[in-house]
């Protein structure tokens, strides 16, 4: 029997030395577990973050193309209404040439009695 209690007292310390690191490997998986489980949490905000920028992102484009779009719109009916009184002014001032013209006509026919003239 003195045989078996070295052998005995060898493999319960072999035991024990197996279960902790049985206990230690576990332990490990278990740990890299929470590491896999907490980096998709976060690489999962990442992305949501990420999406709101950009959605933010294009909700301001299309605001600034949107007021672009109103200005030049403004810009061309300014434009157009620009071209519209000077179109005005140039009638204007061909229809003040021919009045002009006309009264000045029939002011020297009376004055020099041309128009007594005309049968």
């Amino acid at each position: 029997m003195s045989t078996d209690s070295p052998g005995t007292a060898s493999d319960a310390v072999n035991g024990q030395a197996i279960k902790q690191v049985l206990q230690a490997e576990r332990a490990a998986e278990q740990a890299v577990a929470a590491c896999d489980r907490q980096a998709g949490d976060i690489i999962r905000a990442a992305q949501t973050r990420a999406q709101r920028i950009a959605q933010r992102g294009d909700e301001r484009i299309t605001l600034i193309h949107m007021r672009c779009a109103q200005w030049l719109a403004e810009q061309r009916r300014l434009l157009a209404a620009a071209e519209h009184r000077a179109q005005a002014e140039i009638c204007n001032s061909q229809l003040d040439t021919v009045s002009i013209a006309s009264v000045v006509d029939a002011l020297a026919a009376t004055l020099s009695g041309a128009d007594k003239e005309s049968p």
